[in-house]
């Protein structure tokens, strides 16, 4: 059934308003990361001849700014608990199945970022590796899609970091490849396989993700990155400003999606 003209401007005003929620949750994420970072940095510095008062009252700095971060993450866990409730609500209200289904996407999507929040804060607020970034993400996208799906991942050196900086436009191009995957290369009776390679290459890092469904559409080969559609742009824009890297599409047996992006300096993590 052809969707009307009003269902049309509410599914529109629908992906509006998820990527803006999307962007704002992940720099949320971020937010908290610099903070942990400075908060660690000032209440760990210390100066020769410090007085034991001094030092007394830098210990009491430290406890103090440990509990107010414990505080945050406890009331940002919340609200994404809270944004994930009202997102299953508003679904059973939706006025088409399109717009129940981005609803259930951004559910989707809000839930990778809560499940990446607490992975940060569970390890203190410390850089983590690219591949445990992006195996939470990509497990957790699949697992509340329900499309059984074989996900295979390899990163080389195992070790590879990336800085805060990077971690925000990482996290939304690694969950737009993934909802691709799971919305567009799902063949009837054939099981759904993602494999995503990681790789430091020079000074550059170099991520591949790859599916085993029907590959890119020709026109949208020819035609890249001057596309209407609207997760190809969000990547190219993520990948080319972000992480100033370059974007490419090719067909391999299905569709593989490569960034190249410059590796952060590893003292600035």
């Amino acid at each position: 059934m052809p969707l009307s003209v009003g269902a049309l401007h509410m599914t529109t005003e629908v992906a509006r308003q998820f990527h803006l929620a999307l962007e704002w949750c992940s720099c949320i994420i971020i937010a908290c990361a610099l903070a942990s970072r400075i908060m660690r940095k000032k209440a760990t510095r210390t100066q020769k001849g410090d007085s034991p008062a001094q030092e007394l009252a830098l210990t009491h700095r430290a406890k103090t700014l440990e509990a107010l971060l414990r505080e945050v993450n406890h009331r940002v866990k919340n609200n994404f608990t809270s944004l994930v409730g009202l997102l299953q609500m508003k679904q059973e209200f939706a006025q088409t199945p399109h717009e129940a289904s981005q609803l259930k996407e951004m559910e989707i999507k809000l839930t990778g970022l809560a499940n990446v929040h607490q992975m940060l804060a569970l390890n203190g607020w410390n850089p983590i590796t690219l591949e445990e970034l992006c195996r939470s993400l990509v497990r957790s996208i699949v697992s509340l899609s329900g499309v059984p799906c074989q996900f295979t991942i390899t990163a080389t050196p195992r070790d590879l970091k990336i800085s805060h900086a990077q971690t925000h436009p990482l996290i939304l191009i690694i969950q737009e490849l993934t909802s691709n995957a799971v919305k567009h290369a799902v063949v009837p009776g054939v099981p759904l396989i993602i494999t995503l390679s990681l790789k430091e290459q020079d000074a550059s890092i170099l991520l591949c993700f790859k599916d085993n469904g029907p590959g890119y559409p020709a026109f949208i080969l020819e035609r890249f990155p001057r596309l209407p559609t609207t997760g190809l742009h969000i990547l190219h824009d993520l990948t080319t400003s972000s992480l100033r890297g370059s974007l490419s599409l090719s067909n391999q047996s299905g569709a593989l999606t490569c960034a190249l992006f410059p590796q952060y300096p590893r003292h600035s993590l």
